[in-house]
C-alpha cells in the first residue's frame, strides 16, 4: 500500500462508493458466496479508517448469513499488515484452510493434519476472459462468471453495508 493513501477517487464515498470493501471486499465475498453456493444476506458490518483520515474505510469486516444456518466472515484491510491470504471453513465434520490463496504458493490444511501444496497461479488476463464470457452469454451459452443474479445480490451486500457507515 501506498503509505500516501488511495488514489483521491477513492477517497471520496460520493465517487467510489467505498474503498476497501468495494476494492477487495467485493472479489472475497463473492469468493465466499460462491463457494458456498447458497444466498448470502448482510448480518452486519463494521467499516473503519484506521491508518488514512479519509471519509471512506481502509478496513472493513461483513458478517454473513449464509442459507439458513451458516455463518460467513469477510475481513480485509489497506491499513494493517497482514500473514497473508486465508479462507477457512469449519463445519461439523471438521475444517479446512488455505492459506496464501492470493499471493501463492498456497497450502491447504485439513483438521486431521494433513497438508498439500499447491505452485503459484499464472494471472489470468481477465479483460480477454471477460469479453469471452459476455460473447458466450451473448450466444446463450453458460458463462464462466458470475450472473447477472449473484452480482445484484453481492451489490446489496456491500450497498447495505456501506450504507451503514455515511461516506462523504
Amino acid at each position: 500500500m501506498d503509505p500516501s493513501g488511495p488514489l483521491q477517487w477513492r477517497r471520496s464515498g460520493w465517487e467510489s462508493g467505498g474503498w476497501v470493501i468495494n476494492d477487495i471486499g467485493s472479489h472475497l465475498l463473492d469468493l465466499m458466496l460462491w463457494m458456498c453456493g447458497v444466498e448470502g444476506t448482510l448480518a452486519g458490518a463494521l467499516l473503519a479508517s484506521q491508518q488514512f483520515d479519509l471519509p471512506t474505510e481502509d478496513s472493513a469486516a461483513v458478517l454473513v448469513r449464509l442459507g439458513e444456518s451458516a455463518i460467513g466472515i469477510m475481513e480485509t484491510s489497506c491499513a494493517n499488515d497482514s500473514p497473508g491470504s486465508r479462507i477457512e471453513v469449519y463445519g461439523s465434520a471438521g475444517w479446512i484452510r488455505a492459506d496464501d490463496t492470493l499471493s501463492g504458493p498456497a497450502t491447504l490444511t485439513t483438521h486431521q493434519g494433513g497438508t498439500l501444496s499447491f505452485p503459484s497461479v499464472q494471472m489470468l488476463d481477465t479483460y480477454s476472459a471477460e469479453v469471452t464470457d459476455f460473447v458466450a452469454a451473448v450466444r446463450g451459452e453458460d458463462g464462466i462468471g458470475a450472473d447477472a443474479a449473484a452480482g445484484t445480490a453481492l451489490a446489496g451486500i456491500i450497498e447495505t453495508a456501506v450504507r451503514g457507515r455515511p461516506c462523504a
